[in-house]
């Protein structure tokens, strides 16, 4: 296997709402599949599942306690939120590949994106990944600038476990201005000078479908090739209300959906939450009633 590629699937820890993730994950895979004559084996990271669900090809088992040690914390998912960091030890886990390709599970294709595993293109960096910036509608200013964590092409030179060690490192002391990976691996490119080793894709690749409502929709509707539905509106639920949710990106997950099998009644993983998660969570619904 020269070319993996990658997602997480984990149970929700903390949220306020139940994101059944293998929904987006089975979504993500048909689309993958249907805008592109060849995929290479997924591989799905996970603290919580015993064998592959059902759309993978392979199970790579997260062990929860390398990441323990780490306060800072999205409330919403706990020390969960550090999971994806685990890709960059891979190669420790047995898979021995050249290039990992990740995306998170609530993106779907909508065009072909084959050039992201084409071992002939993206050689020249170690790291691939969409910049965030205000034309996105990424417009909070902490955000400009960064690399988007939700798709990201990683060479065998940072699939290394001293890599992972000292990203850990910096999730332990705080250094990650989202307190999540993303700000890990941000921080990580600057402690250790590698911005120079980071290659730029064009952002049709990662399009944040926030673009639609606070960004230059105008400027890449059309060309999108994976939208990236961040955010915690999920387009296969029709709750919480936010701002970023919008009828026209939610149209466009419809209709690539309906072009695909349906879920399985078999084979899905049991990722819903721990009951102290869900008693939490009526608890909080019960305030938020309270509330209005």
């Amino acid at each position: 296997m020269n070319v993996v590629i990658v997602t997480l699937l984990a149970r929700p820890r903390k949220k306020l709402e139940e994101v059944d993730y293998f929904t987006g994950f089975w979504h993500l895979v048909q689309s993958l599949k249907r805008h592109n004559r060849i995929v290479p084996p997924i591989v799905v990271m996970s603290p919580d599942l015993d064998a592959p669900p059902n759309g993978a090809d392979r199970l790579v088992r997260i062990d929860e306690r390398m990441f323990d040690g780490i306060d800072m914390v999205q409330m919403a998912f706990g020390k969960s939120v550090y999971f994806k960091l685990n890709l960059f030890r891979l190669n420790e886990c047995g898979l021995d590949v050249d290039r990992v390709v990740y995306f998170d599970c609530d993106m779907i294709a909508l065009a072909s994106v084959n050039s992201l595993w084409d071992l002939n293109r993206l050689n020249e960096h170690s790291i691939h990944g969409v910049r965030e910036s205000a034309e996105l509608g990424l417009t909070n200013p902490d955000w400009r600038g960064r690399l988007n964590a939700g798709l990201l092409v990683v060479n065998r030179p940072m699939l290394d476990a001293r890599v992972f060690d000292t990203m850990i490192a910096l999730a332990r002391s705080g250094k990650t201005y989202d307190h999540g990976d993303q700000g890990v691996i941000n921080a990580w490119l600057t402690e250790f000078d590698k911005w120079s080793d980071v290659g730029e894709l064009p952002p049709e690749f990662n399009m944040p479908s926030c673009v639609r409502t606070q960004g230059d929709w105008e400027k890449f509707a059309g060309r999108i090739r994976c939208l990236h539905f961040a955010g915690p509106r999920k387009p296969w639920r029709d709750r919480p209300d936010h701002e970023w949710h919008h009828p026209e990106t939610q149209q466009l997950w419809d209709d690539e959906v309906a072009h695909h099998r349906p879920l399985p009644k078999k084979g899905r993983p049991g990722l819903s939450s721990s009951l102290h998660t869900r008693l939490v969570r009526l608890v909080q619904r019960y305030e938020v009633w309270r509330g209005k």
